[in-house]
């Protein structure tokens, strides 16, 4: 350890009596008095027990690889710890294998730090550490330069990416927070933040804009709700595009209140004037909306406007694109209405227990009891009816539990019987190909359209298996979503089908099993007969591009020589 002051036979193997030590190749003719024969041996003998001691004493060498991370310390109280080379944190040293929690601190420490350099936050390397004394670093250090704009820019960052309202800065506890961190930081003012805001806003624009111009086409993606807070409706307008390195990209274009009676004219008029701002009018490859009655009238005008711009592809035809996460919602509402009187009881029994805090705490105590470990019972919401799939799926793993609780509640009346579990299970069953069809389908950070046709083929299979069913209330539901399903999937859907086969997994074969499955024969055929042309005409029109685009290039080149 540094700064050790242990005697100097605990710091190594080396023998520390070679001064003493007799070599008899130097001189053979050393006589040894007889008296003293003895008393040389006992010295002898108590010089090997000592390097014996020493031997046991000596280091074991550092093998692990985490001392490449941390440094041994001592503390001005005379503690002996290490610290962490890169968060500079002093751990314990224990007995037994003190590496092991090391390895686990410098694990979670190793994964701050590399996110920290990925968001250029942190440019600090090991070769940088001070270990020579062991002092908690000012978080300024004195060769920084204080810079008050890129504070004010920074907090303004932070309250825009934390939803924080401006008067935070004006708050005498952030403000001594700041000063402790630096003690040049000057406080501002609410309406000096709500500036920097918007200038940050325009920068972040006009970075924006310049990505979307140097992108070949963006798809758009439109929805419109009303605040329950505000009782005010507001619609906003995604852009979808693929940067220069292929890589998918989502940035939101407007957000903005529309006014009732919100039309499909007046929507239409909204994201016509942000296409214009951004100055991405003519490349508008597709818009995905809803299945509202209104945007149909939406779609129709944006095409007929968008069309007199730029040629759309395909004729058009890509142009429209349902949701296909909320044909799924609909599909699954309308299955489940019609089996209210069937899962009722468990959904009732749930509501009671989450109605108070007591309630819950006994039920808890019960399922403790019975040796249920599992998470507490969530209610649904009636709008989601993926949370009532949660709801089911929890609560069945308490079905032991319910009984339990109603010996310690006398009022609780809605004990679920045998056969309302097993009606349960076969709602779960049918329910958990839609939910995970709904989570594949909802992701924002890869493409989804080339996953949407294997989605609808195991939505369809799980439909027709459910109106083949035994089970009455499950033909039911299954015949109920089998309606909506054709209604919004009878028709062939062009960008689906193109997406899957341009996916080199599936290709044009994946279609011929798929179709099918989904339509009749003579509808099926007819339908990848029509993809196969639309394939054609795409293939041609983006061989027109291109062949446009290398005669500009190079009329550009003879004008500039």
């Amino acid at each position: 350890m540094q700064g050790s002051t242990s005697n100097p036979l605990q710091q190594g193997g080396q023998n520390q009596f070679s001064a003493e030590h007799i070599n008899l190749d130097e001189d053979e003719n050393i006589n040894v008095p007889d008296e003293n024969v003895n008393e040389a041996a006992s010295v002898l003998d108590n010089n090997s027990k000592m390097q014996d001691d020493v031997k046991l004493k000596r280091k074991r060498k550092k093998s692990s690889a985490v001392w490449n991370d941390i440094i041994e310390v001592t503390l001005p109280d005379g503690t002996e710890k290490v610290q962490c080379i890169h968060c500079k944190e002093h751990l314990a040293v224990s007995t037994g294998k003190p590496t092991t929690s090391w390895s686990r601190h410098m694990t979670k420490c190793s994964q701050k730090i590399q996110y920290m350099r990925s968001q250029k936050l942190l440019n600090l390397q090991p070769q940088d550490v001070d270990t020579t004394h062991i002092k908690s670093s000012p978080l300024v250090g004195p060769d920084t330069k204080y810079d008050p704009s890129k504070m004010r820019e920074s907090m303004a960052h932070w309250l825009m990416a934390t939803e924080q309202p401006f008067a935070t800065v004006e708050d005498d506890m952030f403000v001594y927070m700041m000063k402790t961190a630096s003690p040049m930081f000057e406080r501002v003012s609410r309406n000096t933040i709500k500036a920097d805001c918007f200038k940050v806003y325009d920068h972040e624009k006009k970075k924006l804009k310049a990505l979307l111009n140097e992108t070949s086409s963006v798809s758009i993606t439109t929805d419109c709700w009303r605040s329950s807070h505000q009782k005010i409706e507001y619609m906003v307008i995604t852009g979808h595009y693929i940067d220069s390195n292929w890589r998918l990209q989502k940035r939101v274009l407007s957000f903005v209140h529309v006014p009732p009676p919100r039309t499909g004219r007046d929507i239409g008029y909204a994201i016509s004037a942000c296409l214009k701002e951004w100055e991405i009018e003519g490349k508008i490859f597709s818009i995905s909306v809803d299945n509202a009655s209104y945007n149909d009238k939406v779609v129709s005008t944006l095409k007929d406007d968008l069309s007199r711009v730029k040629k759309l592809p395909c004729g058009g035809r890509l142009f429209h694109v349902r949701c296909c996460a909320h044909i799924l919602n609909l599909l699954v509402k309308d299955g489940l209405s019609m089996i209210d009187s069937v899962i009722g009881e468990v959904r009732e029994a749930v509501k009671y227990i989450n109605s108070s805090e007591m309630r819950r705490q006994i039920f808890s105590n019960a399922a403790q009891q019975l040796q249920v470990h599992d998470r507490k019972l969530a209610l649904d919401v009636p709008t989601r009816w993926n949370s009532t799939y949660d709801m089911f799926s929890l609560a069945i793993n308490f079905k032991d539990v319910f009984p339990r609780y109603a010996e310690y509640e006398p009022h609780f009346k809605h004990v679920p019987t045998t056969q309302d579990w097993v009606n349960v299970q076969h709602v779960c069953e049918v329910l958990k190909v839609f939910k995970m069809c709904t989570n594949i389908i909802s992701g924002t950070d890869y493409p989804t359209a080339n996953l949407y046709l294997m989605e609808v083929y195991k939505v369809k299979k799980a439909i027709d298996e459910g109106v083949l069913s035994n089970i009455k209330f499950i033909k039911e539901m299954a015949n109920k979503m089998k309606d909506k399903f054709d209604k919004y999937w009878g028709e062939c859907h062009l960008l689906m089908a193109i997406a899957a086969v341009l996916d080199p997994r599936q290709k044009v074969e994946y279609l011929k099993f798929c179709y099918p499955q989904i339509y009749p024969p003579a509808e099926s055929k007819k339908n990848i007969e029509e993809i196969e042309l639309a394939l054609e005409i795409l293939y041609d029109e983006y061989l027109e591009m291109d062949e446009s685009s290398t005669k500009e290039a190079t009329s550009q080149k003879n004008w500039i020589i």
